[in-house]
């Protein structure tokens, strides 16, 4: 999945300051549900895909699947189907993070045409045509060997040699990365039950603007490939560092065809569903209601963004730690490490005044 062009200017911005909540500069978590009310169903799931330009594939899978399961349905194609595409599209939204975003913020420049053919190949061949070339063009070895070399913290060679684009974004940066301390939020990957998905379906459903600050039992949540990757027994990420260095081994379990990524649809009574499906960003909830005349009542779409960003949520804390002292290129790598699904801009205490 290449990103898609959106149907409308969905982007919008994030301000982030320290010791500051991070202001939204749009109403976008609010646009999708005031949209879809009153549409027919089954026009949804193409539309959500069209609105959204990041995720564009995942944003469908999910309104599919939460009409579905509204409808008391169970899908019509096989779970190892859907699992299979959204690896694909986390996957190219991982390349396409990589190859534009992290030149652009831990360069200072976007990358030169010449080193975006990883990209030019997606477009060409799709992630199935990169599954021999990718490893080398990353790694410089096998996805494999790079993993293992990591698990046994033999990277320091790798970093300071790497040819790669995105190994040289991290070389940059590496310093800096290494003393931007994280702080430990509960994670959402752990809330995988039917009781606590509904939970979170529910409160969606019963306040419009929960998904601006989504909570489970009062606390914010973290959710990424970090949180993913502890499921299968790595350490936290502790630091800036290591967590932009989870993404690339995130990259190469999905080579690998470990199964990282979960998909979950569960009906909440009659015309009543909802759907989570794992993103390259993390989780993403798409809820609904549907009338008797199959047309939607409520929509509610909560993105990993909005758990990442929010006001007592992984990253706040993180940048609050810093102190009034915290300068625009350590906000803005604490910021891609969390990677959110719109632009946003790092203003200094200084910059505030």
């Amino acid at each position: 999945m290449t990103a898609a062009q959106p149907l409308l200017p969905l982007a919008g911005r994030l301000r982030l300051r320290a010791g500051v909540a991070p202001e939204r500069i749009d109403a976008r978590p609010l646009f999708a549900q005031a949209l879809f009310q009153g549409m027919p169903a089954d026009s949804v799931p193409k539309l959500a895909g069209r609105l959204y330009a990041l995720c564009g594939g995942a944003h469908e899978m999910a309104a599919r699947l939460a009409l579905a399961a509204a409808r008391g349905e169970t899908p019509r194609r096989s779970d190892a189907a859907a699992l299979r595409e959204l690896q694909q599209q986390a996957l190219s939204e991982h390349l396409r993070h990589l190859w534009l975003d992290w030149p652009r913020h831990l360069l200072g420049h976007h990358a030169a045409p010449e080193e975006l053919r990883v990209l030019a190949q997606l477009r060409q061949h799709g992630v199935a045509g990169l599954q021999e070339v990718l490893p080398h063009e990353l790694y410089g070895m096998p996805a494999r060997e790079w993993v293992q070399r990591r698990r046994e913290h033999q990277l320091d060679q790798w970093l300071a040699q790497a040819a790669s684009l995105p190994a040289r974004c991290l070389r940059a940066v590496a310093d800096l990365a290494q003393t931007l301390q994280l702080t430990r939020v509960p994670s959402l990957e752990a809330l995988r039950s039917p009781a606590d998905l509904r939970r979170i379906a529910e409160a969606a459903l019963a306040r419009a603007d929960f998904v601006l600050t989504p909570e489970f039992a009062g606390r914010a949540r973290e959710t990424g490939c970090s949180p993913r990757l502890q499921r299968i027994g790595r350490p936290r990420a502790g630091d800036v560092h290591a967590r932009l260095l989870d993404r690339l081994e995130e990259i190469a379990l999905l080579l690998l065809d470990e199964p990282l990524l979960r998909v979950r649809a569960l009906n909440l009574g009659a015309g009543r569903g909802m759907a989570c499906v794992d993103t390259a960003r993390g989780m993403l909830i798409h809820a609904l209601t549907l009338d008797g005349a199959e047309r939607v009542g409520l929509y509610r779409v909560i993105a990993p963004t909005e758990w990442n960003f929010h006001p007592r949520g992984a990253f706040t804390a993180a940048f609050a730690r810093q102190g009034a002292a915290s300068d625009r290129r350590g906000g803005t790598l604490l910021a891609l490490a969390y990677d959110p699904c719109i632009e946003f801009e790092v203003q200094t205490q200084k910059d505030a005044a």
